[in-house]
Formats: C-alpha cells, sequence, structure tokens
C-alpha cells in the first residue's frame, strides 16, 4: 500500500510540475528551459509530446554539438 501511495505522489508531483510549465507558456514562439531531475525526465517528457502545446527538444544536441 505505500508503495502505490508513493506512486500517486510522484505522479501529483509531476502533474503540478506540468501545471506550472504550461502556466508559463503565455506565447506561442516563447522558448522555456526546463530543469528536472531524472526521476520526472520520463513522465514530463510523456505530458509535454502528448499535450500539443509543446514543441520537445532535448538538451543534447546543445551540449554535445
Amino acid at each position: 500500500m505505500e508503495f502505490i501511495l508513493n506512486q500517486l505522489a510522484t505522479v501529483q508531483r509531476n502533474l503540478i510540475m506540468f501545471s506550472n510549465l504550461a502556466d508559463l507558456a503565455t506565447s506561442p514562439n516563447e522558448r522555456i528551459l526546463l530543469i528536472v531531475g531524472a526521476a520526472h525526465v520520463e513522465i514530463l517528457s510523456n505530458f509535454i509530446k502528448e499535450c500539443g502545446l509543446f514543441e520537445l527538444e532535448e538538451v543534447d544536441k546543445y551540449l554535445y554539438g
């Protein structure tokens, strides 16, 4: 039971972060740099890709040329 509650809390934190990100976007041409810990990357990436509000770019192409 504790595992399930922890998972739900993690999903809730990710939804809050996504909501905050969506609130920041005020223009279609605006760029936002979102830095999160590794535990959040996968689910936030999925939220961002699925919502259709953002164009997601991976940081690797900027860091490694």
